[in-house]
């Protein structure tokens, strides 16, 4: 072959993929600027979410609470959402009350907890321990992942998990006729942040069953009783027994909870 002929295939080879190159370049693919899941169900979007909710304490050493109350929030899209979940306290005595109450015969509480020296029972003492009263949290609520899910391959349902944060508050309350000291460590306001997660379990297009673990932290004394025995930030007290502001610490009050709600309107929308 004559170096004429060999420069004549390269040139023609050279056009060759030049043109195969444009012609690549000017095919698109079919999904350019298509969604990554069309025809979605957008369960969250424009709608309100609306229904009754229960939360249980898991950390609180002496007295238990029990949240009923409601959730409201509303989903600015399909990811995001503003919303709050308040709940009504119904406080019952733990485990480690009922032990330390049954190891308390007559009159166990003495001048450890009462300067004047005076003893009182058990049943006294208790009602210096703190309730909630009211607690919940006003939140913004991000959900980054959802779906679809079936059960043994007969029950298909729609599912998210997210996660919030935003402004916890509590209202405290005793039960004590005593001194004003004990007031101002166990009950009143309380605020402080909260975050948590949660899950939707959509059984249809607008009603939904959810579980939560939450966390509210504020400051609080539960058991009404000096907890800084006479040492304070600003002063040592001879270990004589004071009531201030030392005495409650910024703790945190874990909640798990479940939720029934509603998303209205009742209509999804469908993403293209």
């Amino acid at each position: 072959m004559t170096t004429t002929a060999r420069i004549r295939i390269a040139i023609c080879v050279g056009m060759a993929l030049l043109t195969a190159s444009a012609s690549a370049e000017e095919r698109k693919s079919p999904l350019d600027g298509q969604p990554a899941i069309r025809h979605r169900w957008e369960m969250r979007k424009g709608r309100f979410e609306l229904g009754p909710s229960v939360g249980f304490s898991i950390n609180r050493a002496l007295r238990q609470a029990i949240l009923v109350g409601a959730k409201l929030e509303y989903h600015l899209n399909d990811w995001l959402s503003l919303g709050a979940d308040f709940g009504y306290g119904i406080n019952l005595d733990t485990g480690l009350t009922t032990e330390l109450k049954n190891q308390c015969e007559g009159t166990c509480m003495g001048p450890a907890y009462y300067p004047d020296g005076t003893e009182k029972s058990f049943d006294a003492h208790k009602e210096r321990f703190s309730n909630i009263q009211l607690a919940g949290d006003v939140r913004v609520a991000f959900t980054p992942i959802s779906g679809k899910m079936g059960l043994f391959s007969k029950l298909f349902v729609g599912y998210d998990l997210y996660a919030f944060a935003g402004l916890g508050l509590a209202l405290m309350s005793n039960k004590y006729d005593g001194p004003s000291e004990i007031d101002g460590i166990t009950q009143g306001f309380r605020v402080g942040p909260a975050f948590g997660f949660g899950m939707h379990l959509f059984m249809t297009k607008y009603f939904s069953m959810g579980v939560e673990i939450k966390d509210i932290a504020f400051s609080d004394n539960e058991s009404g009783g000096d907890l800084t025995r006479g040492l304070s930030d600003d002063e040592l007290r001879d270990g004589t027994i004071k009531l201030d502001k030392d005495d409650k610490q910024f703790s945190n009050h874990w909640f798990v909870g479940i939720n029934f709600t509603f998303f209205l309107p009742a209509g999804v929308e469908m993403s293209r």
